[in-house]
């Protein structure tokens, strides 16, 4: 049989154009953290686009837009959020871009009946990974309705990470239960949900304040809790500055350890399995 070059060429062509409207047809999704990012593409898998906001190393608690960054929000057509006022920035620059679908995927979680009636409540909740399953399940819902077409596969994609998820929450329980120490001190007020999840007491913070130096008096009296709780080691932030952290821990006595909030962590669909395992090595090596 005689083949058609012609033919040929114009149905691959055909093949290009129909793969090009099939993309630009996906549902575009903006998260804003790497967590938030990492929870949203277990779900989404090839059916979305998912892009996260920030640029790496960039601070969630006080983040400045660039025009791409404006564009790529302009351009979504569902916004994905930690909420519990962790992204302040975000509601006005929404208001200047115009109507977006925004889903704040810890909301009507039980984190808020954790905390103080004083307080605000604690926004680290990703670092509870039965916490998470319940961001799962949100997420699932907003792109359920974003997206009906694929609500089936997003849902089958959603049991599948939640699965893992809980063996995830098995390998913390069963890491964590044994250890003798239950004290910990941190760099910031990061790990309430973790601590309460894990039977581990946060007794003290090095930072009151995010990027905010200790004062003298908050240090003699973490040097007077560490005493009191026996306190084996200082677990601080991933970014911690080195010299600060090893100061601290030839004035205090005690080793130094890293417990990532996972805030800065890889754009990955792994990352948030893989910093809490990390994690929870950390933890292991101070409580022992």
């Amino acid at each position: 049989m005689k083949r058609n070059r012609h033919g040929l060429v114009a149905g691959a062509a055909l093949v290009l154009i129909f793969a090009g409207l099939a993309e630009a047809a996906a549902l575009r999704v903006v998260t804003t953290i790497p967590p938030i990012y990492c929870l949203t593409a277990n779900v989404a898998g090839n059916l979305a686009n998912v892009e996260n906001l920030l640029p790496p190393g960039a601070a969630a608690h006080d983040f400045q837009f660039s025009f791409a960054e404006r564009r790529r929000l302009e351009q979504a057509d569902l916004v994905i959020a930690n909420g519990l006022d962790l992204e302040s920035w975000l509601d006005k620059v929404l208001k200047q871009s115009g109507p977006r679908r925004v889903v704040r995927c810890a909301a009507g979680l039980e984190c808020s009946q954790q905390q103080s009636t004083n307080r605000a409540p604690n926004p680290h909740v990703w670092l509870d990974p039965i916490l998470a399953c319940g961001m799962v399940t949100n997420i699932l819902a907003a792109l359920q309705e974003a997206d009906p077409a694929n609500a089936s596969s997003y849902a089958t994609n959603a049991a599948a990470f939640v699965l893992r998820l809980r063996k995830l929450d098995e390998e913390l329980r069963a890491g964590l239960a044994s250890l003798p120490g239950r004290a910990i001190i941190t760099s910031h007020d990061a790990f309430p949900y973790l601590a309460h999840r894990y039977g581990l007491e946060v007794v003290g913070v090095i930072e009151e304040r995010p990027e905010v130096d200790p004062s003298p008096a908050h240090l003699s009296a973490l040097r007077a809790l560490i005493k009191r709780h026996g306190v084996k080691a200082l677990l601080v932030d991933a970014h911690e500055p080195p010299r600060r952290a090893r100061q601290l821990g030839r004035d205090f006595g005690v080793s130094i350890g890293v417990l990532d909030t996972l805030e800065e962590a890889p754009l990955t669909a792994s990352a948030y399995e893989d910093g809490m395992r990390r994690n929870l090595r950390a933890l292991q090596q101070a409580l022992k």
